[in-house]
Order: structure tokens, then C-alpha cells, then sequence
């Protein structure tokens, strides 16, 4: 049954990062997009997880869109790929904030769990909305991609589909760098109940911003390590620019009060899932085994027994039966996790508050 006593002090503890659940707030989300423009060694590809739209071209990499255009004779066109993912490459890692929003991941989330369809990300189409820049670099990198995957003379596509694919992964995960320090003396129940401390504090001075670790390789003192992401691994994915037009509908002799916006889609073939979470349960879609650990045993444990002495705090007290069960419950408290933690005495009366400064620098 739910322990309705004591209600106000659960709240004070909240406001205040009771050290019991060092993670209870709310999240501000934002994502990240990390093409794979990286050279796929073929030896150990299985084709699937490839991008050939982004690969080099040269007479030993056939499964290359760059390598093609120059087997045809269309050097231009080869050259407007290697100039399409140089731009893409810097967008992606020196300018992120021009993707400003991404629109169909739920429809990726509900196709998941789809066990009627057999292929699963059919249909499944991500819409990207950028701001433009003064120089028109999303409107370059549609036309160099536009120019040369199709040929609007013949009126045919000049790149076959399968050359078309790239590989992508898209995170989301807290945005803020959010620093973390709690008090010395509650470090050995934060140790306790799996909460890596030591890892948040590092997280602080490595990276600059919740998702900043992609451009570097997310590594595990990160802050999507430390508080978990969401990852859709997206396969066989293709551009498509035809909706890109940064003039939109109807465009005016005299400039709107707005900049310029612009947006591209992205079709996914394949996709699976992956998401890891601070308690280093890690999930996968995958035939890789997934890592499970299970702190919560031990938190709904302190938990419960810190609910049951606030509830009895709250009622008349009969002799001294209720003080002693206060006592009991402080010292069962105490050695949680076989660790002695002398601060816990404190926690049933106000715990004590901690100024964690700008929380978003």
C-alpha cells in the first residue's frame, strides 16, 4: 500500500536532491545525428551497416556511389559527392545547431514493436528542419546531391539505389552539462546504490554539453553514459532534397521578420534499437548480449524503510515503541550496501541543501 504519510517531506527532499535518488528530475531532451562518413572495411561488413553514398572512390572500392560516377565518365558529378559530404562532415561536427529539429522518430519507436509487418521501418521517413545559412550551404549540399545522383536531362536516376544508401545513428539524451557534486559524507550510499559520482564529477570537465560527445566518440565519462540515451541505429537510409527549396511557398519582395528556413527528409530501410541508462542497463536489438544491473533492490529497500519511520514520525507516539522503531530503521539504514554512512542519521530531519551553481554552462 502507498505510504500517504509524509507527503510534504518527500517533497522538501526532492527540491532539496535527497542523496537516496540523486537523478530524480526532469530532463530537458535534444538529439544528434552521427553519419557514418567513415571508410567501412569490406572484410568484415556484411554490406548492411555501410554507407557507399559516403564511401571513397577508387578502382578497389566498388561499392562506392563516387567510384561509379567516375566508371561512367561523370567526374563532375563524382566531384559534386566529395564536396556533398565534406559540407554534410562539417555541419554535422562544427555546426550541429543547423539541424534544428528532427520530426518521425515516433513512427521508428511504434514500428519497433510491430510484429505484423514484416519489414518494420517501411514507410518510415525522418523530416530534418535547418535554419539556412547566408552562403545557402543546405541548399549547395541539396543541389551537389541532386545534381549528382539524378540526371534531369535523360530524366532518370543516374546513381542505382543500393549506392544510394548511408548509414546513421541518432541519439537523444539530456542536453545540459549538468554538474553534479554531492556532499563527502552521503558518498558511500551514492556508491550504495550504483550512482557513479566519481564519473559525473569527471563528465564536467570533459565534455561541454549533454550530447558534445558525439562529435568526439562517446566515451564512458560522458554525460549520456552517466544519464542515459536513446540510440536508433538507421540503415539503408537515403536523402531526399526534393522538398528543399529555402524560398518555401511564396516568397515576398520585402524580407519577413524570420530568417530563412529550409528541410531535407531522410528514408530509413532498417533500423534497430539500442539504449543505455544510468544504471548501466544496456539494451539492444542486436545479437549482442545486453548488460543488465539491477540497483533498484537496494533503493526500494532504503526507500521503503525511510517511508515506513516518515509515515510513523506522523503519528501520535505511544510510549517510546515509535522511537525505537525510528532507531531500528536509521541503523538498518545505515549498513545498506554493507557500508556504514553516519549522514543517514541526518536525513530524517532536513537534508541539508547545496547550491549546484549554473547547472547549464
Amino acid at each position: 500500500m502507498h505510504n500517504f504519510y509524509g507527503i510534504q517531506a518527500k517533497a522538501d527532499s526532492f527540491r532539496k536532491g535527497y542523496l537516496l535518488d540523486a537523478y530524480d528530475q526532469p530532463t530537458y531532451l535534444s538529439f544528434a545525428i552521427d553519419f557514418r562518413f567513415e571508410q567501412t572495411n569490406s572484410a568484415i561488413s556484411d554490406g548492411l551497416w555501410s554507407s557507399p553514398l559516403f564511401e571513397k572512390g577508387g578502382a578497389n572500392n566498388t561499392n562506392s556511389a563516387q567510384t561509379y560516377l567516375g566508371s561512367i565518365h561523370h567526374k563532375d558529378k563524382e566531384e559534386n559527392l566529395v564536396k556533398f559530404k565534406s559540407i554534410l562532415e562539417y555541419l554535422t561536427f562544427n555546426a550541429p545547431w543547423y539541424f534544428q529539429s528532427i520530426s518521425g522518430l515516433e513512427s521508428l519507436w511504434k514500428g519497433a514493436t510491430n510484429m505484423i509487418s514484416g519489414n518494420k521501418s517501411t514507410g518510415a521517413v525522418l523530416t530534418i528542419d535547418t535554419l539556412e545559412a547566408i552562403d545557402l550551404r543546405i541548399t549547395e549540399i541539396a543541389n551537389l546531391y541532386r545534381t549528382a545522383i539524378y540526371d534531369k536531362q535523360s530524366m532518370r536516376e543516374r546513381v542505382p539505389d543500393n549506392l544510394r544508401w548511408f548509414a546513421m545513428d541518432i541519439y537523444i539524451a539530456e542536453a545540459r552539462n549538468i554538474r553534479y557534486e554531492p556532499l563527502t559524507q552521503f558518498s558511500n550510499m551514492t556508491s550504495a546504490m550504483g550512482i557513479n559520482t566519481g564519473g559525473l564529477n569527471r563528465a564536467a570537465t570533459e565534455v561541454t554539453s549533454g550530447l558534445g560527445s558525439i562529435s568526439g566518440g562517446a566515451d564512458l565519462g560522458s554525460p549520456m553514459k552517466q544519464f542515459g540515451y536513446i540510440k536508433f541505429k538507421c540503415r539503408q537510409c537515403e536523402f531526399d532534397f526534393s522538398s528543399s527549396f529555402a524560398g518555401g511557398q511564396k516568397m515576398s519582395v520585402i524580407p519577413g521578420q524570420s530568417a530563412n528556413t529550409n528541410s531535407f527528409s531522410i528514408k530509413v530501410g532498417y533500423f534497430e534499437e539500442e539504449s543505455e541508462y544510468h544504471d548501466s542497463s544496456k539494451l539492444t536489438d542486436d545479437g549482442v548480449t545486453s548488460s543488465r544491473r539491477n540497483p533498484w533492490s537496494a533503493m526500494n529497500t532504503a526507500a521503503n524503510l525511510q517511508n515506513g519511520v516518515e509515515g510513523a514520525s506522523f503519528l501520535p507516539v505511544v510510549g517510546d515503541s515509535i522511537s525505537q522503531a525510528i532507531q531500528k530503521g536509521q541503523q538498518k539504514l545505515q549498513l545498506i550496501g554493507g557500508l556504514v554512512n553516519p549522514a543517514l542519521g541526518a536525513s530524517f530531519n532536513n537534508p541539508p541543501a547545496r547550491n549546484l551553481g549554473n547547472i547549464y554552462k
